[in-house]
């Protein structure tokens, strides 16, 4: 993808699959579509269920707001949403697409999982 696309043009698209299913995120942050595997019914998710964010910008800002908040708050860091755990999962996913394009071929998430 390339970030030098005109503004408001849908140019982004993330699709992951696993045994369980597939999860379709449209246009950077406007919708989400999970496919549960082995069931017909799927489920759309689309703003404002993300934010009512207008820009993908606007997800930056709105996370380290959270975040902010949360550190503010006082809240432990095991229950602090959006965990370094979870950015290393969602780091691990995409390390593992870009391995399956260079490649030309699957690459499992435990091929380039790096343990805690």
């Amino acid at each position: 993808s390339s970030y030098d696309i005109e503004r408001g043009h849908p140019m982004e698209r993330c699709e992951v699959a696993g045994v369980q299913g597939r999860l379709v995120v449209e246009d950077m942050w406007r919708e989400a579509t999970l496919y549960p595997a082995g069931n017909p019914v799927k489920s759309v998710y689309t703003n404002p269920v993300f934010g009512g964010y207008e820009s993908f910008g606007d997800t930056f800002r709105a996370r380290l707001h959270a975040f902010l908040a949360q550190v503010s708050g006082g809240v432990s860091p095991e229950e602090i949403d959006g965990s370094g755990a979870d950015g290393l999962a969602a780091q691990t996913v995409i390390e593992a697409g870009i391995q399956s394009l260079e490649r030309g071929e699957i690459v499992k998430i435990e091929e380039v999982a790096q343990p805690l």
